[in-house]
């Protein structure tokens, strides 16, 4: 048995819990506004009298996962002199987040060419192909190293993202790593409301095509996906240097220092 049972009220399994909290998964303010997750959660704590005081994200890491990061970064090549720019093309929710492969390889040839640095292209378990093509599709090969011959095991990957001076991301999990470590991060998104994951980091840019349909909150696009094909590599390119020239430009000095 459970002792303890805490959650929303208003579904009908709310009947067996201890505890329940008011649903607050939107606000009225002359309409329905998404409210970001986090805080949706942190009202359910505040039903018990637990005030929650600080939104920051925080990930320790030991001594095997900081020693492996840096060994794997070596094994690829990457050069700790050159930032480095992740990009995380994948989304297990569904194929609706995910923006087409060509467009990362634009976008990875436009950062290296004007910011001198290297790209690391992320992929998770069934997404070896996806990463594969947009490493082939990249003209400046030398300085894109992929990750699907050899993918980071999920404990690690927030130390080797720890080493990123900027992450381009599908709305997927593996952004909150770059949170966690306070990396610049730009969010492409598409079919989900940027209000529910808006986190508490300054360096946080969500990049958006208005588009009639979006946010749909679908998994697949039942149409020809405009939200995701319409947001081009040069839109993106442009919050790609603002977050450059104030995060990065005249800080970096080496991959890890």
């Amino acid at each position: 048995s459970i002792p303890i049972r805490i959650g929303f009220g208003g579904a009908l399994h709310s009947i067996f819990y201890h505890y329940k909290g008011k649903i607050y998964s939107y606000e009225r303010e002359g309409k329905l506004r998404p409210i970001p997750m986090d805080l949706y959660y942190f009202r359910l704590l505040e039903s018990l009298g637990i005030e929650p005081k600080d939104r920051t994200l925080e990930l320790p890491l030991d001594q095997d996962r900081k020693d492996f990061s840096r060994q794997y970064l070596e094994s690829l090549g990457i050069q700790s002199s050159k930032p480095l720019v992740a990009l995380n093309p994948g989304a297990a929710f569904g194929s609706s987040k995910l923006w087409p492969p060509d467009y990362f390889s634009r976008l990875g040839d436009m950062i290296v060419q004007e910011l001198d640095a290297q790209i690391l292209i992320l992929c998770g378990p069934g997404e070896e192909e996806l990463a594969r093509k947009i490493h082939q599709n990249m003209k400046a090969k030398d300085a894109c190293f992929s990750t699907h011959h050899q993918i980071i095991p999920l404990r690690y990957l927030g130390a080797v993202l720890r080493h990123c001076q900027l992450m381009i991301s599908t709305d997927s999990g593996p952004r909150h790593f770059a949170t966690a470590f306070q990396v610049p991060l730009i969010v492409l998104a598409g079919p989900i409301h940027p209000g529910y994951t808006q986190l508490a980091q300054e360096s946080l840019v969500f990049v958006k095509e208005d588009t009639p349909c979006a946010p749909c909150h679908k998994k697949v696009c039942p149409i020809d996906h405009p939200c995701m094909t319409r947001l081009l590599p040069e839109k993106v390119m442009v919050s790609v240097r603002s977050l450059w020239e104030k995060y990065v430009a005249g800080t970096f000095q080496g991959l890890f220092e």
